[in-house]
């Protein structure tokens, strides 16, 4: 939903971006844009295994990850970041995580 309305400002968003951006939805509603940080493991963590018990087709089906796969990806992901490999966007409604962007 966020991505199909605001591609092009997605696009420039994750070549610009360093620090986080508010995104105003139709509804009125706004969506908070960041990279990942290792603080977010919690919100990681909730979001993963919500997402896990879903039927979505996604890698994980059922699965619960734990604590520490968390912060063990969050350290990778930042890192890849940091060397310019990896894009990745948070997507925060208020303090939940709602979305990742992987590019």
């Amino acid at each position: 939903m966020i991505l199909d309305r605001h591609v092009s400002n997605l696009v420039i968003l994750i070549t610009t971006m360093i620090e986080e951006q508010q995104i105003a939805l139709k509804n009125g509603r706004q969506i908070t844009l960041r990279p990942p940080q290792l603080t977010d493991v919690e919100f990681l963590l909730a979001f993963t295994n919500e997402i896990s018990r879903e039927d979505t087709f996604i890698t994980l089906s059922g699965e619960v990850l734990t604590r520490e796969e968390e912060e063990r990806y969050l350290r990778t992901a930042t890192r890849e970041i940091e060397m310019g490999n990896r894009i990745q966007l948070f997507a925060f409604d208020q303090n939940k995580l709602v979305a990742i962007f992987i590019g």
